[in-house]
């Protein structure tokens, strides 16, 4: 749904350091598709606050370290404000695909490595994702990207989608690096089950679903809900203190990706 005063207009024409571009379709308040002058779709994100500098910033920083970043191609020069970016245009996200067809086991440890290797590039530096999205096989809106010692930390800012969201984050206790790791793995579980697993869904009645008394832990899942070995890998990351989840770089290590 997009906004009644979106920042960016239909039709606009905007230059940016590298070329122009024409606003084709308003996404929402603060984001639109665009087309070059040789015709390429691009994505435009615009927004009268910090965050699309500070995710400016961080792709600045980190894509020349990680292709699984959605690359930034250009900083809009005029109008010199509020100010606005254009990145890479991506045909899908891993929501929407996942949603629309249940990916492999292949497919699902091919798109884990490339996500935990992003935010291994991220962790290593200290920054923590929280509120990132993943396209495409790369890590988007990244305009909550921030810093470990940053005051959005310290501060405990709320924080990401709450479908994603981790227990510390939900509870407003301090967030970091862990976080992503908890994110990371709603993420495999959407994937596995094949659909968005956390979203509510109107037409099912909360709590209609599932019978009270068939409901159990995680743990205790069947073979027949999910395989042993997925299973023991999600185990590993759905830890409720941040303390006890391993860290990107031990999970790319893991031995789940070289099972069967």
């Amino acid at each position: 749904m997009t906004s009644s005063n979106p920042l960016l207009k239909l039709g606009q024409c905007l230059t940016g350091r590298a070329s122009k571009y024409t606003v084709t379709k308003q996404l929402g308040e603060f984001v639109g598709q665009g087309s070059t002058q040789i015709g390429e779709t691009v994505i435009i994100k615009t927004a009268r606050h910090f965050r699309i500098t500070k995710e400016r910033d961080v792709l600045r920083k980190f894509q020349p370290r990680t292709p699984y970043l959605r690359p930034l191609l250009d900083e809009i020069m005029e109008p010199p404000a509020p100010l606005a970016i254009v990145l890479k245009h991506l045909e899908d996200d891993l929501q929407t695909a996942s949603a629309t067809r249940k990916l492999n086991g292949r497919d699902i440890k091919y798109v884990s490595k490339m996500v935990l290797e992003a935010l291994k590039v991220l962790h290593e530096d200290g920054y923590s994702g929280n509120g990132q999205r993943f396209t495409d096989v790369q890590l988007a809106d990244l305009e909550s990207t921030v810093h470990i010692t940053s005051r959005f930390c310290e501060d405990r800012d709320e924080i990401g989608t709450p479908i994603w969201r981790s227990p510390e984050a939900q509870l407003g206790l301090k967030w970091g690096p862990a976080t992503d790791i908890w994110s990371f793995g709603t993420m495999v579980i959407s994937m596995i089950w094949g659909d968005n697993f956390f979203i509510f869904k109107p037409k099912v009645p909360r709590g209609h679903d599932v019978p009270p008394e068939k409901l159990k832990p995680f743990s205790l899942a069947s073979q027949r809900e999910i395989s042993k070995q997925d299973k023991d890998f999600l185990l590993k990351i759905m830890k409720l203190d941040p303390r006890d989840r391993p860290t990107a770089k031990e999970l790319l290590e893991d031995e789940w990706f070289n099972q069967g």
